[in-house]
């Protein structure tokens, strides 16, 4: 359980920096939630240790987050660094290890 209280189910790591899902992928926020709540969104298969920056189409950072507990599963709730609900757009998540392996996945958010 995380500090809500909400069950969250961690998976294991998987082999390769190509295998990261968005999940889901649009987020559509008509649409039944998947990951338990509205306005989250999960990254699944990453590192056990990898920073996560969230960037708009035209390139600025608006979320980092520190994903540190080992898992391959990380969730955003859709906000940025300063609690500002995102709006409907193209994003794009760099995800960087602490060896400096990186990639880059695209997502859409439909609200």
């Amino acid at each position: 359980r995380n500090v809500t209280g909400v069950q969250t189910c961690a998976l294991p790591i998987s082999g390769t920096l190509d295998d990261i899902r968005v999940v889901p992928n649009p987020f559509n926020i008509h649409q039944e939630t998947f990951v338990g709540s509205p306005d989250k969104l999960a990254f699944f298969d990453v590192p056990g240790h990898c920073t996560i920056r969230i960037y708009t189409e035209r390139g600025d950072l608006i979320k980092t987050i520190d994903h540190s507990n080992g898992s391959g599963t990380e969730y955003w709730w859709l906000n940025t660094d300063q609690r500002q609900v995102v709006v409907s757009g193209i994003y794009i998540a760099h995800f960087e290890t602490p060896e400096g392996q990186s990639a880059f996945k695209k997502f859409i958010i439909v609200r």
